[in-house]
């Protein structure tokens, strides 16, 4: 994966919170939910003239962000003092909820039916690797494995094609594993050109059938392999830059999901 802009690493600080007997759910809990937070709990002056020269970032799912948004609008005009204006408050979507959006947007659109059995879909690999308890996408690691594996299975099948193409069959995982090496130390078989191949064949033009005098029919099981491998890819490039602090490669990411989401 390419380093675009990697933040230099430090030690994070983490204050652990009490608990908040409020429920999120409304925009007068979540005003009492922040004044417990930084006034009861952190000891904060609310005449304290750092909120109006400062941003704290307020992480959480899309509810929490419409609640603060709520909440500044509502005290933008009536109070006086900076910190009941919540102008300081800058909410924002967490990255972790960002993830589970993005799988469950893959998990929508690739999931697929019980029957007919179609093995471009999801629901065809849960089946086969007995996974049922993906059917409800609310399990974010058993969902991420999931549609990972189905894509390293998806890498795997075009890269036994590669090696069909080179005339090697191999019967045993040394046999594998000294193919790869030799691979990668000869000059017309570099890592990138073996990449190269997997691409153009992933993402080869989208075969057609025809079907007598009628027009050729598209293979839609291929496009749906195709359209799942450019999903995950996004994903996974998403996940990498949240798990390694790149923010251009996370500006980037982010580019792709705007469009998907």
């Amino acid at each position: 994966m390419p380093v675009l802009k990697k933040l230099d690493k430090h030690k994070t600080r983490f204050l652990p919170l009490k608990p908040v007997m409020k429920d999120e759910s409304t925009t007068s809990n979540n005003i009492q939910i922040v004044k417990d937070i930084y006034v009861r709990q952190s000891n904060m002056e609310e005449t304290k003239p750092e909120f109006e020269i400062t941003l704290r970032l307020v992480g959480g799912d899309l509810k929490t962000w419409s609640r603060i948004q709520s909440a500044k609008q509502l005290r933008s005009d009536i109070s006086e003092q900076p910190f009941d204006r919540f102008d300081w408050l800058l909410p924002s979507l967490g990255l972790w909820h960002l993830r589970l959006n993005m799988l469950q947007l893959i998990h929508k659109a690739h999931r697929g039916n019980i029957k007919p059995a179609d093995s471009s879909t999801l629901q065809y690999a849960a089946d086969r690797w007995d996974r049922s308890q993906v059917v409800q996408p609310n399990n974010f690691q058993a969902l991420e494995d999931l549609i990972i594996h189905s894509y390293q299975a998806r890498v795997v099948g075009v890269w036994l094609k590669c090696m069909r193409r080179e005339k090697f069959h191999p019967q045993r995982l040394d046999e594998t594993i000294q193919w790869l090496e030799a691979q990668n130390t000869s000059p017309l078989g570099s890592w990138s050109h073996m990449l190269n191949q997997i691409s153009s064949i992933t993402y080869a033009p989208i075969p057609t059938e025809a079907q007598g005098t009628a027009a050729p029919v598209r293979d839609e099981q291929f496009h749906n392999h195709q359209k799942f491998c450019a999903h995950v890819e996004t994903y996974l490039t998403l996940r990498y830059a949240i798990k390694h602090a790149d923010i251009g490669l996370l500006r980037h990411a982010l580019r792709y999901t705007t469009i998907m989401f």
